[in-house]
């Protein structure tokens, strides 16, 4: 076993580790442990690279018992608090994403000030006459033409136009 101030790189002694033939095969065994646990090869030499410098860390301390324990533990917790790390930056960044879609509703100041106008149109329907007002609900509301108007309340389309006109020159006056 290598000493506490000597690194585990020395040929053989990682072999001897992960019970594999060379240092080469040991570290592809150790990395293809962490890939399954990752799910990324590259990320997982990194992590496997971080657990070798916790490992000698701890060596230089004290004396680590169980190398390869070691090793695949402090993997696991790497493995697990990269995890972590990723899961709250695709949280931060879906928020982020999440506050760039326009809200599809009105403001609260739009819905407000559309609600006033909306108060004050009925009070100005509500001061027509009742002739003007079904003219020109019937005209605005209902889509009729001034000749289907006429025809069933029996008037000109002349007057049809002149009871739009006067509704619709009062309810200007509202946007004033």
């Amino acid at each position: 076993m290598p000493s506490a101030s000597q690194p585990l790189r020395r040929y053989g002694e990682l072999s001897a580790l992960t019970g594999a033939g060379s240092d080469q095969q040991g570290r592809a065994r150790l990395v293809r442990w962490i890939a399954r646990h990752h799910g990324a090869r590259v990320e997982s030499e990194d992590l496997l690279h971080d657990a070798f410098v916790r490992f000698e860390q701890q060596r230089r301390r004290a004396m680590v018992s169980d190398p390869i324990g070691f090793l695949l533990h402090t993997a696991s917790n790497l493995v697990i608090d990269d995890y972590r790390k990723r899961r709250t930056r695709r949280l931060a960044s879906d928020d982020a994403e999440l506050a760039r879609i326009p809200d599809p509703e009105p403001a609260v100041e739009e819905i407000l000030t559309a609600r006033s106008r909306l108060e004050r149109a009925a009070q100005v329907l509500d001061a027509l006459s009742e002739r003007t007002r079904a003219v020109f609900l019937m005209h605005r509301l209902d889509g009729r033409k001034h000749s289907e108007i006429a025809s069933s309340l029996g008037i000109s389309i002349s007057a049809v136009e002149k009871h739009i006109a006067k509704a619709a020159c009062l309810l200007m006056q509202l946007g004033e």
